[in-house]
């Protein structure tokens, strides 16, 4: 072989290798809360903060998978962006190891950022656009902008109308529509399964917001990954993907119209409520600030854990 397909050749198994070290990697299904956390949670008035344990995570695998990678990697582009891959996995797996600890937070923020840090300009963040739409947002509060749609649809409403919409989109390839009974979200997707939680209500403008979140960009993207023929890791869900993923995910929220003023201040008050437990707020603190802006508890509870889940309840809750 020729110096141009020995290269090829190890970009290749480099990138086979570190398709190995991700399968281990499956954060949110780590980090999952069973519903009796929440029903104890209610059942103590909400005064006392939730007791979760998480299962533990042996990170050696894709230890041991990212160190052979690394072995291999020159000082090519490709080489550079590889390396960076193999970064992302080892956080990844340190973190999960150390849920339900103050390293979880440490490796959250080397993964996906903080509030407080700028996007590519240099000088704007995510935590000044957050609270520029939140006072942007709570300017309208005096006119009246209608009643907003009713949460009519359930989980079998909308299983129905994502199924429709995948088939249509995909074809054969079209992932399954399935309801389960816990979710750490109202819906999670794979280029196989789109899972919805079986408790949620949505509205007509939710089932777009979903269509385009999950299946346009989540389920679109896994799916073109496993079509390459040489580099296996693009077809990998994981933590180097995911500022990415989301970013186009709710991107294309916007340019399908399916994006609202509700749907904007829950991602801005996501953001003020991480750097509300980054600066010491606990998961009650956090949980009576949803409170008051939303009025539904359970909202408010499944809000909270987003901003919590992995870390330690009273303080350094996670960064996505």
């Amino acid at each position: 072989m020729n110096k141009k397909e020995l290269e090829k050749e190890r970009f290749c198994k480099v990138s086979s290798i570190l398709y190995s070290a991700s399968q281990p990697i499956r954060i949110l299904s780590h980090l999952e809360w069973n519903r009796d956390i929440k029903r104890q949670f209610f059942a103590d008035k909400c005064k006392e903060l939730p007791k979760v344990n998480y299962p533990q995570f042996d990170p050696s695998k894709t230890l041991t998978l990212v160190n052979e990678a690394r072995a291999l990697i020159g000082n090519t582009d490709i080489d550079n962006w590889l390396q960076r891959i193999s970064i992302k996995l080892e956080y990844g797996a340190l973190m999960m190891a150390s849920a339900g600890t103050k390293k979880f937070y440490e490796f959250s923020e080397k993964l996906y950022g903080k509030p407080t840090n700028p996007f590519t300009d240099g000088k704007s963040t995510p935590l000044e656009l957050a609270n520029t739409f939140d006072k942007q947002i709570s300017s309208y509060a005096n006119y009246d902008l209608g009643a907003p749609p009713p949460m009519c649809y359930l989980a079998s409403d909308i299983a129905k109308q994502m199924q429709d919409a995948v088939v249509k989109m995909f074809g054969d390839e079209a992932p399954q529509v399935e309801i389960v009974d816990e979710l750490s979200a109202n819906a999670l997707a794979n280029p196989k399964l789109i899972r919805i939680r079986k408790t949620a209500c949505f509205t007509d403008l939710d089932a777009q917001q979903l269509i385009s979140h999950e299946a346009h960009i989540h389920v679109a993207t896994s799916i073109n990954g496993l079509h390459q023929p040489h580099l296996k890791i693009l077809a990998a869900g994981h933590p180097g993907t995911t500022k990415t993923q989301e970013g186009l995910a709710v991107f294309s929220e916007y340019i399908t119209n399916a994006i609202d003023l509700d749907r904007l201040r829950r991602l801005a008050d996501r953001i003020l409520a991480i750097q509300m437990a980054i600066e010491g707020a606990n998961f009650l603190d956090v949980y009576h600030y949803f409170l008051e802006r939303i009025g539904n508890e359970s909202q408010a509870y499944e809000n909270t854990r987003r901003v919590f889940r992995g870390g330690v309840l009273n303080r350094w809750g996670t960064l996505y």
